[in-house]
C-alpha cells in the first residue's frame, strides 16, 4: 500500500482562478522531470458541469493540457441542455482530438451491458416491448437542492436509461450496422404516455421548494421508426422512494418466449467495479465503454422533447415505501 500511495500527489486550486492552472502546469512539469518522462496526462472532470467550460478555457490557455498525448474525461451530465451540449464539444475538439474526449456513463461499463452485447437473441422473432427501468428504495435525501432543479429524469432517465436501451436495441436489431446513435435518431416519444409523480414528504426536504412540481417518478413510452422496432413497445421508467431496489432491461418477445431480463445491480464478483474499468478504458485510449458525441447529443434531444411535451402532466402523489406497479401507470 506504501509503494502505490507513493505515486499519488496533491495540488490545491481554484477552477475560476488562472493562476493556479499556472502553477498546476509548473506542477506537472516537475514531476514529468522527477520522473524523467514526459507523461500522457487524462483530465478528469468530475466536478459540477457550472465549472466545466471555465476550467476547459483555464485549460487551454495555461498549455496544461497538450492536444496530442492528453485526454479529457468527462462526467455525466455532459451538459444541462442540447445547445450546452453542443458547445461543449465545441470546446474540448478546440482542446484535444475527440477520440481523446471520454464522455462517462458508468452504466456502459456494468457487467449487464456486456451481458447485453454478448446475448444470443433468438433469431427474427418480433419484439413485443423492451423496457429499461432504474427504480430506487432510497429518497432524495440530502441532495434535495441538487434534485429540485433536477428531477429524476435528468438524473437517470436521460442518460443511464437511453443508454441502456440503445445498446438493448442495437444488440437486438438484425441490421449489424446499426449504432447506438442510429438507435437513439429513431426514437421520439409518445406524447400522452407520461406519468409522472412524487413521493409524499419530498417538498419537506432540505433545499426543496415547498411547492415543488419535481418528478421523483417518471414512466415515459417510446416509439422507434427503424423498420425492426416498428411494433415494438418501448418504455422508460425511473423512480425514487419505493419499496425495492431494481436496475434492469427487460425483453419481451411477441411468440411467447420467456422474456430475457438483464440485472444492472449484479456485479460479477471477479470484475472490476464500472469506474475501475473506466479509468482503465481512457488510460488504454478505447472508446469502448463511453459515449459517442453523436449518442450525447440524440440524448438531449430525446430528453427536451419529452420535457417539452410532459409539463403539463399532473404529479401523482405516492407514499414512500410504495410498489412501483401500483401505481397509475399508462
Amino acid at each position: 500500500i506504501e509503494g502505490f500511495l507513493s505515486r499519488f500527489s496533491i495540488f490545491h486550486g481554484d477552477l475560476d482562478d488562472k493562476e493556479s492552472f499556472l502553477k498546476l502546469n509548473v506542477f506537472l512539469d516537475d514531476i514529468d522531470n522527477k520522473l524523467n518522462i514526459k507523461s500522457e496526462k487524462i483530465f478528469y472532470l468530475a466536478i459540477s458541469p457550472a465549472f466545466y467550460f471555465k476550467t476547459l478555457e483555464n485549460l487551454k490557455e495555461t498549455k496544461c493540457i497538450n492536444a496530442k498525448n492528453d485526454s479529457v474525461l468527462v462526467e455525466k451530465p455532459f451538459g444541462r441542455n442540447l445547445k450546452e451540449a453542443e458547445d461543449l464539444n465545441i470546446v474540448l475538439e478546440s482542446l484535444v482530438e475527440d477520440v481523446h474526449v471520454f464522455r462517462v456513463d458508468h452504466y456502459i461499463a456494468k457487467n449487464a451491458m456486456e451481458d447485453i452485447l454478448s446475448a444470443h437473441f433468438p433469431k427474427n422473432e418480433p419484439i413485443l416491448k423492451i423496457e429499461a427501468r432504474i427504480i430506487e428504495n432510497n429518497t432524495v435525501g440530502s441532495r434535495g437542492a441538487f434534485y429540485d432543479v433536477t428531477g429524476v429524469f435528468l438524473d437517470v432517465g436521460q442518460n443511464h436509461l437511453l443508454q441502456m436501451l440503445a445498446s438493448a436495441m442495437t444488440a437486438l436489431s438484425s441490421d449489424t450496422t446499426l449504432t447506438n446513435a442510429d438507435a437513439l435518431k429513431g426514437l421520439n416519444c409518445i406524447n400522452d404516455s407520461f406519468v409522472r409523480g412524487q413521493y409524499e414528504g419530498y417538498r419537506d426536504g432540505v433545499g426543496v421548494n415547498r411547492e415543488s412540481n419535481t418528478e421523483t417518478y417518471f414512466k415515459i413510452q417510446l416509439k422507434s421508426d427503424n423498420k425492426y422496432f416498428e411494433n415494438t413497445s418501448i418504455v422508460l421508467e425511473a423512480g425514487k422512494g419505493f419499496d425495492r431496489l431494481c436496475a434492469e432491461v427487460i425483453i419481451y418477445f411477441k411468440n411467447n418466449l420467456a422474456p430475457l431480463k438483464f440485472d444492472f445491480n449484479n456485479q460479477k464478483n471477479d470484475s472490476l467495479t464500472p469506474y475501475a474499468r473506466i479509468i482503465m478504458g481512457a488510460i488504454e485510449k478505447t472508446q469502448t465503454l463511453f459515449v459517442s458525441k453523436e449518442e450525447v447529443l440524440e440524448e438531449w434531444r430525446i430528453a427536451e422533447e419529452i420535457i417539452k411535451y410532459w409539463q403539463d402532466t399532473p404529479l401523482l402523489m405516492y407514499e414512500k415505501g410504495s410498489d412501483y406497479h401500483k401505481i397509475n401507470n399508462k
